[in-house]
């Protein structure tokens, strides 16, 4: 099992482009602009439009200078999803569909990168391996593990839980499907303006 481990994270390794020293060029931003438009300014209707064409924008903009990206907007189109699978599950059913739709595999990682935090995109969570370790009653007995969504639902085996076994996580070993990064911002409604914040990160 120890030995099943240590290749699963040499697979991982191997694939990303941080920790080789290959660059990504190429991948996808996952928001859902209502809910950032909720927590710029409280509006779900007219600005929701806003904030998805200035990222159209932006996108347009990367490509100029050869990085190509693609704008994953979970709107009302995954409702259904959603509403089947609760919490982060529903969000990465999503992610699997719009994958299958552009031919997007495990062949060839790409980035995947998450604008907003859980209250936007709800981060996935696995067991806590130290959480036996500890008699606290205030030990976490999970961490959010936004990895889960580098890997293709046929890894992770997604059930109608909100919590996944570690175990479970590494004995489905395969290819990470991209490489995960995230924009967390603040929990709840923002201090600053959209306009302001995207042009700073």
């Amino acid at each position: 099992e120890e030995k099943e481990d240590e290749d699963y994270l040499r697979s991982i390794f191997e694939a990303c482009p941080v920790l080789t020293g290959r660059s990504c060029s190429h991948g996808i931003i996952m928001t859902d602009c209502r809910k950032l438009s909720e927590k710029y300014y409280g509006d779900t209707m007219y600005l929701k439009e806003r904030i998805y064409d200035r990222f159209e924008q932006i996108i347009k903009s990367y490509e100029e200078v050869g990085i190509t990206y693609r704008f994953l907007d979970i709107d009302d189109r995954y409702a259904p999803l959603l509403e089947e699978y609760p919490g982060w599950m529903g969000y990465h059913k999503a992610l699997d569909d719009y994958c299958a739709q552009n031919g997007i595999t495990e062949n060839e990682p790409t980035a995947l990168f998450i604008i907003g935090g859980d209250d936007v995109i709800p981060m996935p969570k696995i067991e806590n391996p130290a959480a036996e370790a500890y008699t606290s009653e205030s030990q976490e007995m999970t961490i959010d593990a936004d990895v889960l969504y580098a890997f293709s639902g046929n890894y992770i085996k997604i059930s109608h839980t909100d919590r996944l076994s570690r175990n479970t996580f590494l004995q489905n070993l395969g290819k990470p499907r991209f490489h995960v990064g995230r924009l967390p911002l603040e929990r709840g409604m923002m201090n600053t303006l959209f306009e302001t914040a995207i042009r700073k990160y």
